[in-house]
């Protein structure tokens, strides 16, 4: 395996890892799983195994109800290292729904959402500026300290609200509580709203809900009646097992 000029050996990656791994692992005994914040570590049982909630805003967007399919009313946020986000940024441009529905994309690697507060040792999706992503002093690494990725013109500021992190976004939905500061996030600019994070969802009503918009196209149906059934028997295999790890 080959290097870049200046980025760590393999060999010193592999040990940075296990030695953040091992940390986890020592934090995890000796605190609440609240302590951890909502993320993947707060959703594992006693043997250290990944027990994947289901999603906490499940709405669609639906002609006549209470997000109807309007352009420029949405924005999916996304990571391209999440493949359940992957799967509806696929759909969204298969769909041409790029010009309706606008993307926010964060940083590939978890970081500090909380950097400035040493008793919140929380880590989770990040924004990042992408104007900065390619300079010496861009700070932004994986918590085992690699992380410039070159992925500037692919990454986006929270365009919405600034938002410095997905939990932002997730805290901001007062009285609305949730286990988990995932993506994807399909959310309503409108009513400042969670509209729905759960990728089988959204898959689903960006397959048909904007076909009458413009450009949008429409002759393409990723989910026919006629294969309904057997999407949903594939389905019913595939996501438990990938989603528990």
């Amino acid at each position: 395996m080959s290097s870049r000029p200046g980025s760590p050996r393999p060999e010193e990656v592999i040990v940075a890892l296990q030695r953040q791994l091992a940390a986890c692992q020592r934090e995890k005994t000796q605190a609440k799983a609240e302590d951890f914040g909502k993320g993947a570590l707060s959703q594992m049982d006693k043997k250290g195994a990944f027990k994947r909630k289901d999603a906490t805003f499940r709405d669609v967007v639906k002609k006549d109800g209470t997000y109807p399919p309007e352009s420029g009313r949405y924005v999916l946020y996304v990571s391209y290292a999440c493949p359940w986000a992957s799967r509806c940024l696929a759909v969204l441009h298969m769909k041409k729904l790029d010009k309706h529905i606008e993307i926010c994309s964060v940083y590939p690697t978890w970081g500090r959402t909380r950097p400035a507060d040493p008793n919140d040792p929380h880590t989770g999706w990040v924004f990042v500026d992408p104007n900065q992503e390619s300079k010496e002093e861009f700070s932004t690494t994986n918590t085992a300290g690699w992380g410039c990725y070159g992925l500037g013109s692919h990454l986006t500021k929270d365009t919405v609200n600034g938002f410095a992190c997905v939990r932002d976004i997730y805290e901001s939905q007062k009285g609305k509580e949730t286990h988990t500061f995932s993506v994807p996030i399909f959310y309503d600019k409108k009513t400042k709203s969670i509209v729905c994070n759960e990728s089988s969802i959204i898959i689903e009503f960006l397959n048909t809900e904007f076909d009458d918009l413009e450009g949008v196209n429409a002759s393409l149906n990723l989910s026919p009646k006629e294969y309904k059934t057997k999407i949903e028997e594939v389905n019913s295999w595939v996501y438990p097992a990938n989603k528990l790890g």
